[in-house]
């Protein structure tokens, strides 16, 4: 697990003072990365200790193994007519950037990422990349609140906090002897919300959901992203990296987007009838969720998928 340490630029004053006593934990915060056009979000697998937050009390903003951005719940795809550029669609050509639809109230921006308390309507108030949706059993209420640091080996008493009630004191950074160890510790987190690696959430793909195609029918034909059920080897099968073999991850559910391109599997036939979900013509028992199957690199030769 990496952790990321934000260390907003601050003077004076220790890191966390004995005045915290659980005042303020759980108030709402905004991390200063999600004010960065070019910042994609959080990864499941860090902790991020943001000091100094002025948004808090406590002056400590937690990210807890969240994922994504916490002012775009829902995320934004690569734009799709201007592939592998790293942009997001209302970025991604000048023809889309000054488009009606990207304007607030059009199409494009209810499913795009703006600058927090930015509506998206000058350019440079738009997120221009690509960004992963929240996770639906860490979305940011659970993950991303201020928070105050309750113990650590070798922590000063004086400097630590209480825990309120619904909350619990539990080990979080690591003292890894690179010159950050004051953000050492143990930091209060919201109850029920402790981080597992085993959760389904975060587990790569497994066989039986590596067996799913997530595809559908266009003129006949499978269109989607796993259809073979061989692009990627499910966790725990042997690969070899030198062979190009890929590893499956958990299949997520992604934007729905109306214009339709061959393989491309968050586009569909008919008409996106929310953020997730295509239906093909008028019978609304074709209404689907529309999945893809991320992938990475084997780790090794003569390894395994993790």
């Amino acid at each position: 697990m990496r952790i990321s340490l934000l260390l907003a630029m601050a003077i004076g004053a220790s890191f966390i003072g004995s005045n915290c006593g659980g005042s303020g934990v759980g108030d709402p915060c905004t991390p200063e990365d999600e004010y960065l056009t070019s910042f994609t979000g959080f990864s499941q697998n860090e902790v991020n200790i943001e000091s100094r937050s002025f948004q808090c009390l406590t002056r400590v903003c937690l990210v807890n193994h969240f994922q994504g951005r916490v002012s775009c719940p829902y995320g934004q795809v690569e734009d799709p007519t201007a592939k592998n550029s790293g942009l997001a669609t209302c970025m991604g050509t000048t023809a889309n950037r000054t488009d009606p639809s990207c304007l607030p109230g059009g199409t494009l921006h209810e499913q795009s990422c703006q600058v927090p308390d930015r509506d998206g309507a000058r350019w440079e108030d738009r997120i221009a990349v690509p960004v992963q949706p929240q996770l639906k059993d860490r979305q940011a209420d659970d993950t991303v609140y201020c928070s105050c640091r309750c113990g650590g080996e070798g922590v000063d008493p004086a400097t630590l906090c209480d825990c309120p009630s619904n909350y619990k004191c539990v080990p979080l950074v690591d003292d890894l002897g690179l010159g950050k160890g004051q953000l050492a510790g143990d930091y209060c987190i919201k109850s029920g919300t402790e981080w597992d690696p085993g959760d389904p959430s975060a587990e790569r793909c497994l066989n039986a959901a590596c067996d799913s195609d997530y595809s559908y029918t266009r003129n006949g034909a499978s269109v989607g992203r796993n259809q073979d059920r061989n692009a990627c080897l499910p966790a725990g099968a042997d690969c070899s990296k030198g062979d190009g073999d890929t590893c499956c991850e958990a299949p997520e559910k992604v934007p729905c987007v109306a214009e339709e391109t061959a393989t491309e599997e968050r586009n569909c036939t008919g008409t996106c009838v929310s953020q997730f979900e295509c239906q093909h013509g008028a019978d609304a028992s074709t209404i689907e969720t529309i999945y893809r199957v991320p992938t990475t690199a084997c780790p090794g030769n003569n390894a395994k998928c993790g």
